[in-house]
């Protein structure tokens, strides 16, 4: 048994990208002869997200290091805790959370040793996340707060290098612990969205290497923010149950 390094996805408002970023990441750990296990606990948007039934049987022949649960119910985290002890011998997870974080999420989030929280640059989408990001770090009486390293920060949906850097500045005015926020470079369009729907495919369904280079950018920025951080995810989830 070893002790993995649970990555886990998250944001607020739908349509944040991601899923497409829980995935691509996976794909790229197993490229890099990792196994890796990913779950997918977003049961709002599952019938069109990367568990259908194309992806899942292409993904056997593409990424055999790559093991996935497609179904995995997000009612209290505690499916997903337990598909997580079944997988201690991975070397990392990735869970797929639903949008619009709530009391299971910031509970998932308290195991996990990296939580990567898209936000689109919207004024909304800020303000919303905002007050996300202030619960994760404060915690409750049964889950441990996050420590602000803990948390990536990926700006979504920018059109421009001015808007990306406006909400950049927006999280560090307004977010607690500015000076340790990790604010990683912002996906400036859906990767292969275009192409992906051209072919009937969902976005998660697209190849890995029709990715846009800014998305393997953020995508590597990740892996290496989580390569630093030392995996204590069985003590954690033994400290959360």
């Amino acid at each position: 048994m070893t002790d993995p390094l649970l990555i886990l996805f998250a944001s607020q408002t739908g349509n944040a990208g991601k899923t497409m970023l829980a995935v691509a990441t996976a794909i790229q750990l197993e490229k890099n002869n990792h196994r890796t296990v990913l779950i997918d606990a977003d049961t709002e948007h599952r019938r069109l997200g990367w568990s259908s039934h194309t992806w899942a049987e292409r993904r056997q022949q593409m990424q055999p290091h790559l093991d996935c649960y497609t179904s995995a119910a997000a009612d209290n985290g505690d499916h997903v805790a337990q598909i997580i002890d079944e997988n201690m011998d991975a070397r990392f997870i990735i869970i797929d959370c639903a949008s619009r974080a709530a009391g299971t999420t910031l509970k998932l989030a308290a195991i996990a040793d990296l939580t990567v929280f898209p936000i689109p640059t919207g004024e909304k989408d800020l303000q919303l996340s905002r007050n996300t990001i202030k619960a994760m770090f404060k915690g409750s009486e049964r889950i441990p707060p996050l420590e602000p390293e803990q948390l990536a920060i990926v700006p979504t949906r920018a059109h421009t290098i001015p808007e990306w850097k406006a909400s950049r500045q927006w999280l560090l005015d307004n977010c607690p612990h500015p000076e340790r926020l990790v604010i990683h470079p912002p996906l400036l369009e859906r990767p292969a969205y275009a192409n992906a729907m051209s072919r009937g495919l969902a976005i998660t369904e697209t190849p890995y290497d029709d990715l846009s280079e800014s998305a393997r950018t953020i995508i590597a920025s990740i892996i290496d923010q989580a390569n630093v951080i030392k995996p204590t995810a069985l003590k954690k989830l033994e400290a959360a149950a």
